[in-house]
């Protein structure tokens, strides 16, 4: 803002004016500012008005002058310099990525303000689409051209380099494992038959995470991937991948033992327990083991409940306790019954579970509600306690209806097969196509523990 023009504290204003604006319209301009004519002349309040234009994000520069008036008062001017739109983009030396899809990945769009922070992430945005296609070297740069008063149009040049792939993987720590097993459990790979062998920037945290639990299914409990470096070959058209990794000493499984349980008899979980005492540390079977165990106290009526397992060093050996918090058991309060336009609601009733969500009897009651519906199915859309469903209600609970194939469907066309697996599902369907919490979901308020089913 320019300094007062000798206008004193006790002026008046008498007229205010907007120049440079282009898109943004002058009466925008000077209701914004906030002064009008007739006020005092503060120079305090000029200065409010400078920063509430400032706060729209639509100027780049804002000043204020002031002249004085025949009649002793000040004409205020708003100087405004204002952020230019984005015209048009437009992607040089871009040939092995379609400039559709390349655009299809940006923030910046046509018509928006032109925001140079914005155009350095979506050129990094860019720079991992090549990498996702194994142009690792990728390199794009970002400039902007006028087009027209207050327009800009936004060029990214690429610069794409070779294909890269991965030329050799070498492994940095491990004592006992083999370099063949642990290149194999990794997702990055050397070329070979049927095997492209690119080298994708973004595998990495998959290979850390296929290493990591590759090596904690074998006793190497404290295993873990500490990083994972490509290094550029000479001729640049490949890399080697350095893995830093961590084994750790082998474990064996020792003692495991449930606690909290009171539902669920202990020699019911503990012939789920998928590990046995003595043998080879193994953390999938210490998940399947957790699976088996939620299912059973589904099965029971428990669905908000937690089973952590707690492990406890000893020498080589690994004592596992799981413990469980049971929570509430849920019951349905009430049933809803909508949408049902071929299946009467006294059919979708009598095969309605009864007092308690089972987890594993209402999917039986499904496939004969699928049998009834012709080629509709019902699959619960569930949600847990205090969550809003989309209609922006509490407390609901529904069945959607479903095609054979498990997808949400309304009278597609399907095969002889599909309508036989839809009539006489295999037990093998439902043990992959249900979700894992079937009926989990809106509490009835006041009773934490009671639910409300909804069919449509």
């Amino acid at each position: 803002m320019s300094a007062p023009g000798g206008s004193g504290p006790g002026a008046v204003i008498r007229s205010i004016a907007a120049t440079g604006f282009i898109n943004v319209d002058s009466v925008v301009v000077v209701r914004t500012f906030g002064l009008a004519p007739g006020q005092p002349y503060d120079p305090k309040e000029v200065r409010s008005g400078v920063r509430r234009l400032f706060a729209t994000g639509l100027f780049t520069d804002v000043t204020v002058s002031d002249a004085p008036t025949p009649d002793g008062g000040v004409a205020l001017t708003i100087h405004v310099s204002e952020r230019p739109r984005v015209k048009e983009i437009v992607f040089r030396g871009a040939k092995k990525i379609e400039a559709s899809t390349l655009k299809g990945k940006l923030t910046v769009a046509e018509g928006q303000l032109l925001d140079a922070g914005t155009l350095e992430l979506d050129a990094r945005k860019i720079e991992a689409a090549y990498g996702e296609e194994g142009y690792a070297h990728a390199r794009v740069v970002t400039r902007t051209e006028p087009s027209g008063a207050g327009a800009m149009r936004v060029v990214f040049d690429v610069q794409e380099g070779p294909k890269v792939k991965v030329r050799g993987i070498v492994f940095h720590g491990n004592q006992t494992m083999k370099p063949e097993a642990l290149a194999k459990a990794m997702e990055s790979k050397t070329p070979g038959f049927l095997r492209s062998g690119a080298y994708k920037p973004e595998r990495r945290d998959k290979d850390e995470t296929k290493l990591r639990l590759y090596m904690r299914t074998r006793g190497h409990k404290d295993a873990d991937v500490d990083s994972i470096v490509p290094a550029d070959t000479p001729e640049g058209s490949g890399v080697i991948l350095h893995v830093f990794l961590r084994e750790g000493p082998q474990y064996q499984f020792g003692d495991i033992s449930w606690s909290g349980n009171t539902s669920v008899p202990t020699p019911a979980l503990t012939a789920s327990t998928v590990p046995k005492p003595g043998a080879i540390y193994n953390e999938a079977q210490i998940q399947k083991t957790l699976e088996n165990a939620y299912t059973m106290y589904q099965e029971q009526g428990y669905l908000f409940l937690s089973i952590e397992p707690k492990m406890t060093d000893r020498d080589s050996a690994v004592d596992v306790v799981f413990q469980i918090t049971e929570g509430s058991r849920s019951r349905v309060a009430s049933l809803e019954i909508v949408g049902n336009t071929r299946t009467k609601e006294n059919v979708i009733r009598r095969e309605d579970p009864a007092r308690h969500l089972w987890a594993r009897v209402l999917p039986g009651r499904e496939r004969r509600l699928r049998a009834h519906g012709g080629q509709r199915g019902y699959q619960p859309d569930a949600q847990g306690a205090g969550e809003t469903d989309r209609h922006g209600e509490r407390g609901r609970r529904v069945l959607q209806p479903v095609g054979a194939d498990g997808l949400r469907r309304a009278g597609a066309q399907q095969s002889l097969r599909q309508r036989s697996e839809r009539q006489h599902p295999p037990r093998a369907w439902w043990k992959e196509k249900r979700p894992a919490a079937l009926v989990h979901g809106a509490v009835v308020p006041g009773h934490p523990a009671l639910h409300r089913l909804r069919y449509f």
